[in-house]
């Protein structure tokens, strides 16, 4: 198990030598606050092994075998009573999470990896990673573990949607945009000026990245509709 444990950061070292702490969150986590103050050194170490892992965030060995706890446990320690029901704790109370396959994960760890490879990736292709998984950052509002691997798989694939370049319509795909869905062509054109003239940035300083999307969350009020579209009182 020594060699298995040395091999675990093989890979990993060379992307990201080091592991992330954010002192504000350990600080302010009620769930770790409420652990004895043994369990959250052991609850620090498990997250050591979970980051040198050969599948960041989740215990498994260097074959993608699932760690069992009795071993979890020998790599780990007891706790101060010399048992090990400090694992059972950590688990019970929702500090970390067991996959179906049986292995020991953190929710938070595996959100950030799939963070930072979005962020490889797109930086590769020439994108803006920042922009791209600025959903990401602001996802973990999810209150079910069970679903979290799930949404992560999920907002891959809607940030690789967005991945698709951004192509400037014309002054007329706009305005027929307008006048196919009921609303003012003319005042269609309007915006086109108005986020051309911004290089279709919008007035946060965010890209449109779907400017018919823009247009109908935005633009399409009753007030902007065609005279003949309009509910007369």
């Amino acid at each position: 198990m020594i060699q298995e444990i040395n091999n675990m950061a093989k890979d990993k070292k060379r992307d990201l030598p080091y592991m992330p702490f954010y002192v504000g969150d350990w600080l302010k986590c009620p769930e770790v606050r409420a652990l004895p103050p043994d369990y959250r050194g052991l609850w620090f170490d498990l997250l050591c092994y979970m980051w040198e892992s050969s599948e960041r965030g989740v215990m498994i060995n260097p074959n993608g075998r699932p760690y069992t706890d009795d071993e979890i446990i020998r790599m780990v320690g007891l706790d101060n009573q010399n048992t090990n029901i400090w694992l059972t704790r950590l688990l019970t109370d929702g500090v970390c999470y067991r996959r179906d396959d049986g292995a020991i994960f953190s929710k938070r760890m595996v959100r950030d990896e799939k963070t930072r490879q979005i962020r490889r990736e797109t930086g590769a292709k020439g994108g803006n990673p920042t922009l791209l998984v600025k959903d990401i950052d602001n996802s973990d509002v999810n209150q079910n573990p069970d679903n979290d691997i799930d949404n992560d798989i999920d907002i891959v694939s809607e940030i690789k949607r967005k991945r698709t370049p951004f192509k400037k319509p014309t002054i007329q795909e706009v305005r027929n945009y307008f006048d196919e869905n009921g609303y003012n062509p003319d005042f269609g054109e309007t915006r086109w000026h108005y986020y051309n003239d911004a290089n279709w940035f919008d007035s946060h300083g965010s890209p449109v990245l779907n400017w018919k999307q823009k247009m109908r969350s935005v633009w399409f009020k009753p007030e902007n509709k065609k005279q003949s579209e309009r509910i007369m009182p």
